[in-house]
């Protein structure tokens, strides 16, 4: 786990070595679809009944069945992300669903309302009413589960004195 901003920063420019503006938005952009991956897998997982190589909780007959390549458009520009595939095709992702190419904002809304405290029930709701994307609250919290410990990370980053009482360092 990361425990500050520094260490964060030198990790991140250790691993993509950024030279300029436009080397840390690529980076940023395979964070994000990185990001993106771990809640498709979430969702396998909860389709499925169970996570990748946990046999023993395996039920029915269905199983995974690798990748399948998908471009997308997000606010850090066009990628390419890895969407588990399922042995009898039954799956149906709703993070980014099939046909879907433009996720702008998906990602801001699910960490924003978990940020808010809201429950794994409620961000499903709103889920559904505001985007139309049906979800159960079994794949939020299986999504949050795999993305919370870049959740944590954020929430016990140092502050800088200046955010805490601006009114003080005017």
């Amino acid at each position: 786990m990361i425990k500050d901003k520094k260490q964060f920063v030198k990790e991140f420019v250790d691993t993509f070595d950024p030279k300029n503006i436009d080397d840390i938005e690529s980076a940023l952009k395979e964070l994000f679809s990185a990001t993106l991956e771990k809640m498709l897998m979430a969702e396998m997982d909860q389709h499925l009944g169970y996570t990748k190589y946990d046999y023993r909780n395996k039920s029915g007959r269905n199983s995974r069945n690798g990748f399948k390549e998908k471009n997308i458009v997000s606010k850090y520009g066009e990628s390419t992300i890895q969407v588990p595939r399922d042995r009898e095709s039954t799956f149906q992702p709703q993070v980014v669903k099939k046909g879907q190419k433009n996720v702008h904002g998906i990602e801001d809304k699910i960490l924003s309302m978990y940020a808010k405290g809201l429950s794994t029930r409620q961000i499903s709701e709103s889920l559904k009413d505001i985007y139309g994307i049906d979800t159960s609250h079994e794949t939020i919290s299986n999504i949050t589960d795999k993305i919370l410990p870049f959740i944590r990370d954020w929430q016990n980053r140092p502050l800088e004195a200046s955010t805490l009482m601006p009114s003080l360092y005017r």
